[in-house]
Order: structure tokens, then C-alpha cells, then sequence
């Protein structure tokens, strides 16, 4: 198996986000799901208050896991929009191969994500494109897929409420009033996952957990179910499961990113422990 075949049966891979972004898995918006879940189901859609969007500040960070490396940035763009950037590698023969880079924009006030785009630094023909950017407007997605053999495909895909960018939800979570017992539901867009997912948390708990440079951080312990509203999948909670648990910093800052921990299907990825200065 070359590299590509194996990111390509990973999350990593995105093959996934390919059909969400040519709309393959795109509900019409009479879907009744789509009314029903914009009209009552989310006690937290964006814009809401209890997502204190001002607490998030700037950081660097790496997170290992068993097959990677991660790497994030999220820095100030300017008044308005966070600028999130975040690269993969994957582990091959134990050293770190570039995959892929990330870049993403969030808005400032509320969170609600604004820009996705993916870039791989690999050639592979397993690989689902070569590239992809997006922007998240008030109609949905908008933007354009360069594929392996360099042909462009602009694509878009209805959204049907503003969303969260799932794939680093910690963020979202990180802003929300965490104690034991405390829940929430909220609409996010997991690029990476088909698309519209109803992402339901719950606080399980308040832990001590060590870094690998043995440093004992305070965390809140949150698990996350997660419901493609395109097929109706649930991904279960818990650290076994597939929606996983998040470990979020009960006091971030100094070098402590926000998220210290994320596990699902018993695949952990861990803060490396080092506390980074954020960018300037």
C-alpha cells in the first residue's frame, strides 16, 4: 500500500468531502430534516450568546497520534476573521511525511466558519483531488476542485443554516459555558465527514490529565455524538466510539491550546506538551 492508498482509507484522506462539495449528498432544501432541525433543534445555532467567541485567543500547537502529526496555527487575520491553519503528516517508516496543509477563516464575533481549503503535498492517484478551496456564504458553498490531472471543477453545495467548522469544533466547545453535566447541540459542516452534521456534547466530567512531558493539565471531559443530516448516520460518544471525547483545557492559554486531547474509535491524538508562543 503507498502513502496515498493509505490516507485515502483514513479521515485524513478526504475522500468523503469530494462527494459533499459536488453536492452528491446534498438534502433539497424541503427535506423536512433540514426544516425541522433549523426550526427547534439546536439549543446553540450560531449567533448564539452562550458562544463566548471572545475568550479564544491566538495559539500554536502539535498534536501526535498513532499514524500523524498535526500541526495548528490559528492567528488574527484582523478585527473580524480568525485565519486556522493546520498541517497534516503521516508517519512512514517512523519519520513524518508532509500530506496535506489546511486553511480555514472564522469570524471573530460569533465563530461561524467563512473558508475552507485543502492543498496535498503528495502524489498518489488514490488521492480524491489535489486540491479544493471553498467560501461559506448565506446561499452555501461555492468554490473550486482542482483535480490530480490538473483539471478544475467549480462546484457548490446548499448549506442549510450557518455552521461551525466541525473539524476543529474544540474551538466552538472551548467558548461554551463547560461544567459537569452542561450540554449542548449546535449545526457544524465536517468537510472532511460528508458534510451537515447535528453535533450533540456532553460534559462527563472534570479529569487531570498528563502530558507526555509529564505536566498535569485540568480538562473537561466532553463527548460528541455527531448525525449526518445528508444519510442519517450517527456516530456514537466516547472514546471508543466514532463521534469520540474531547479533552478541553479548563485554563487555556500560556502555551496550553484549547483542545489537549481528541479520541474516537480508541485512535487518541495528544498535545505534544509544549507550550508554543502564539503568532504575533
Amino acid at each position: 500500500m503507498d502513502l496515498g492508498q493509505n490516507i485515502a482509507r483514513t479521515a485524513m484522506a478526504c475522500v468523503a468531502c469530494s462527494l459533499f462539495l459536488t453536492g452528491t449528498n446534498a438534502a433539497e432544501p424541503e427535506d423536512p430534516r433540514y426544516v425541522s432541525e433549523r426550526l427547534i433543534a439546536y439549543t446553540t445555532p450560531v449567533g448564539a450568546v452562550e458562544v463566548n467567541a471572545d475568550v479564544i485567543k491566538p495559539y500554536n500547537a502539535k498534536w501526535n497520534s498513532p499514524n500523524g502529526v498535526f500541526e495548528e496555527t490559528l492567528e488574527a487575520v484582523d478585527d473580524a476573521t480568525w485565519k486556522h491553519i493546520q498541517i497534516m503528516y503521516q508517519l512512514k517508516d517512523g519519520e513524518p511525511v508532509k500530506v496535506a496543509t489546511e486553511t480555514r477563516t472564522l469570524s471573530r464575533a460569533d465563530l461561524r466558519s467563512l473558508s475552507w481549503a485543502r492543498k496535498f503535498h503528495i502524489d498518489s492517484p488514490n488521492l480524491p483531488f489535489k486540491e479544493v478551496s471553498t467560501v461559506v456564504g448565506p446561499e452555501g458553498l461555492t468554490g473550486e476542485m482542482i483535480n490530480n490531472d490538473g483539471a478544475k471543477e467549480p462546484f457548490n453545495a446548499p448549506l442549510p443554516m450557518p455552521v461551525f467548522d466541525g473539524w476543529i469544533a474544540g474551538i466552538a466547545i472551548a467558548a461554551m459555558p463547560l461544567e459537569e453535566g452542561y450540554w449542548s447541540s449546535f449545526p457544524t459542516a465536517t468537510y472532511i465527514f460528508k458534510g451537515v452534521h447535528h453535533l450533540t456534547i456532553r460534559v462527563i466530567g472534570r479529569e487531570t490529565m498528563e502530558t507526555p512531558l509529564g505536566e498535569d493539565i485540568d480538562v473537561w471531559a466532553v463527548e460528541a455524538e455527531w448525525i449526518d443530516l445528508g444519510s442519517g448516520d450517527i456516530y456514537e460518544p466516547g472514546a471508543a466510539g466514532a463521534g469520540g471525547i474531547y479533552h478541553i483545557a479548563v485554563t487555556p492559554g500560556d502555551g496550553i491550546p484549547y483542545v489537549v486531547k481528541y479520541e474516537a474509535q480508541s485512535n487518541p491524538i495528544m498535545w505534544d506538551g509544549v507550550r508554543q508562543a502564539p503568532p504575533k
